[in-house]
């Protein structure tokens, strides 16, 4: 019978952490894709044991060492294969129909990626049992722990990214101007890329009213406009620094020198732009129109902003706009406290307002 269990956890390399901790055997919480080593001392002789992992159906061979019998595994969510989803208003992904060409294993897979069809159907580790052979002279009896040791796994959650500035959906830019940008980043463990996504939309029949420039940036900032010829998307990735790594926040400031793209925007076109997020975890997967698994990493996207390319006399007359609107506000404060302090000197003073 078990006379005794001791539990170490490994950590997967895309974390950084190389040390393995031992825990307390009600406290076996582990990241997916680390390992687990689980060590035995049993009160009889021992010919042989295993390790039933709870909720995947696999059973580990325990090996003997000088102080007892030890197990080592892996801690992984297996993706039994990955699924046709149809997208819900929310966001949220439901599995429907058959399976698709390409299964296999995936560890913590995601399917965020824009555009994707497919997720993972998992199959979750969930606490594992254990299984010894008793010598008994010349026979061997089975010995069953009913004890079901519990493990929690922990999923590498996405990184994400958000675009603190600009502000505003639409914004003016000249030719040679520059797009500045200010992201938020954050992951549970470090975040190893950061790429800026664009396609240069060329401009259709421009109209100047404000109205038009909406219509020009397409719906809600995002697409091309009507008669216009939308671009190929390009991307540049963006240096992460390296005396913050890992990088698990950082407020991360931008300048995009348009100056230097390879031909420049013609006034009147617009910049669709978008930022992408990674992760080091090389067993996240995204799958393409077919299911066929893609590794790409953990994956975050943001909404996509515009930049309205506009000529130098009309950034001029949209930045004195923005400068006039800026002290209009100032003004209209400053007049609001000077009433508000001549209404309290007239209270203090006791005379009728």
């Amino acid at each position: 019978t078990v006379a005794g269990v001791r539990c170490w956890i490994g950590f997967p390399s895309y974390t950084g952490i190389k040390d393995v901790q031992e825990r307390r055997v009600g406290d076996l919480s582990v990241v997916a894709g680390g390992s687990l080593t689980v060590h035995i001392q049993s009160s009889k002789p021992v010919s042989s044991g295993s390790a039933r992992l709870v909720g995947l159906d696999r059973d580990v061979p325990l090996v003997q060492d000088k102080d007892g019998w030890t197990a080592t595994f892996p801690v992984v969510q297996m993706a039994e294969k990955p699924v046709p989803a149809d997208v819900a208003a929310d966001g949220a992904a439901a599995a429907r129909g058959n399976n698709p060409p390409d299964g296999g294993l995936a560890d913590g897979a995601t399917n965020n990626a824009r555009g994707a069809k497919w997720v993972d159907s998992y199959k979750r580790l969930t606490g594992f049992t254990l299984r010894l052979v008793e010598k008994r002279g010349t026979f061997e009896i089975e010995s069953r722990d009913d004890v079901l040791y519990r493990v929690e796994v922990i999923p590498d959650r996405d990184p994400q990214v958000k675009v603190m500035y600009p502000e505003s959906k639409v914004t003016p830019v000249t030719q040679r101007g520059a797009v500045l940008m200010s992201l938020d980043l954050a992951d549970d463990f470090a975040v190893k890329k950061l790429i800026l996504h664009y396609r240069v939309n060329t401009a259709g029949s421009i109209d100047t009213s404000t109205e038009g420039r909406l219509r020009a940036a397409g719906e809600n900032g995002q697409g091309a406009a009507p008669g216009a010829t939308e671009g190929k998307e390009e991307t540049i990735e963006l240096a992460l620094p390296a005396d913050r790594q890992p990088i698990r926040s950082l407020t991360y400031p931008y300048v995009w020198d348009l100056s230097r793209l390879k031909s420049m925007p013609a006034i009147g076109s617009t910049i669709v732009w978008w930022i992408e997020a990674r992760d080091a975890n090389v067993n996240h997967h995204t799958y393409d129109d077919t299911g066929r698994a893609i590794a790409t990493g953990g994956v975050a996207l943001t909404d996509e902003y515009t930049a309205r390319v506009v000529s130098e006399a009309e950034m001029r007359r949209e930045m004195d706009s923005r400068v006039a609107e800026y002290f209009g506000r100032i003004e209209t404060n400053t007049q609001s406290q000077e009433d508000l302090n001549d209404t309290l000197g007239k209270i203090l003073t006791g005379k009728k307002q």
